[in-house]
């Protein structure tokens, strides 16, 4: 009989990946490590293009390079379908497909690529952080300092 040992090193072994239990939508947005519009952000500062553009209808190379790398960073850093990632980006749910596919080949063959991915998902992770950083700073001074330091030591 195989237990579930088996099946895990069987799937270690070929390198399917094990996907998070199917969470409810409003767990969903808050296990994403970054959503997908700061993705969008960090990947146009890199790629130096507007992040609406990655969104809009232009086909050039540069532009869909930017643009599958977004659609795999909102793949690999959120819990989002390849249908709800589509749609975010206003395509059909086989170009999100194809363009993980093509940045995972991208990573394989170039370390250098693979370190430049790693790096604009650091950003992105980071951006986010001083988001909720500045946000919760906001809400300190909206709401009293007092209300806030005892926040911090509870």
């Amino acid at each position: 009989m195989i237990t579930d040992d088996d099946l895990m090193r069987l799937r270690e072994a070929l390198r399917v990946p094990v996907r998070e239990p199917v969470l409810r939508t409003s767990q969903r947005a808050e296990a994403d490590l970054a959503p997908p519009r700061a993705i969008l952000r960090v990947v146009g500062r890199f790629y130096c293009v507007a992040p609406m553009a990655l969104i809009a209808r232009p086909r050039d190379a540069h532009l869909s390079a930017a643009r599958h790398l977004a659609m795999y960073l909102a793949r690999r850093m959120t819990l989002r379908s390849f249908p709800a990632i589509a749609r975010f980006f206003r395509r059909d749910h086989s170009t999100v497909i194809y363009a993980c596919k093509r940045i995972e080949a991208r990573c394989a063959a170039s370390a250098v690529f693979a370190g430049a991915v790693e790096e604009v998902a650091k950003h992105a992770i980071a951006e986010i952080r001083e988001e909720e950083r500045a946000a919760d700073e906001a809400n300190c001074i909206e709401h009293g300092a007092a209300r806030c330091a005892r926040d911090a030591a509870a």
